[in-house]
């Protein structure tokens, strides 16, 4: 979907699967320690990776936002604004329907799968607004995200 040339996929994974560590005692360097489970977080690569992650979630999510079970929230159809990220928190914004719901619900579980990130449903929240009762505790149950509940009326 990103479509990277074959030779940048092939260093990238090179430098993913050959890390190793040497450890330094009063300056001197002793072995090397392969690393069997790809790139950590503090890694200078990680940063990189992850922007090409959600580059494409980004790019998932403009898809699905031409299906037609999805509906744009009524405020964001004009200007096509289906998501927004900030580091790393995204807003996804759609009609309060099942449809719509459900299409973007599935993209995460998509995403998640394809990319071996999970969603931390206790920090996720939906926010509905003008949404019935009996279709959002649906939702919520379908999701098992918390209701993020505007402290305003």
């Amino acid at each position: 979907m990103l479509s990277f040339p074959d030779r940048f996929v092939h260093l990238v994974m090179k430098c993913v699967e050959t890390t190793s560590y040497s450890v330094a005692i009063n300056e001197e360097l002793y072995g090397f320690f392969p690393e069997g489970s790809g790139v950590r977080q503090g890694d200078p690569l990680s940063p990189y990776i992850f922007i090409a992650y959600m580059e494409y979630f980004s790019r998932m999510l403009t898809l699905t936002s031409q299906n037609s079970a999805f509906h744009f929230h009524l405020k964001c159809g004009r200007l096509g604004i289906s998501h927004l990220a900030f580091e790393d928190d995204i807003l996804l914004v759609s009609r309060g329907d099942k449809s719509s719901m459900q299409t973007l619900f599935q993209q995460l579980m998509i995403f998640g799968k394809t990319s071996g990130l999970d969603i931390n449903v206790e920090n996720s929240s939906i926010y509905f607004g003008g949404v019935r009762e009996s279709l959002k505790q649906t939702i919520l149950q379908d999701t098992r995200f918390k209701d993020g509940a505007f402290p305003f009326k």
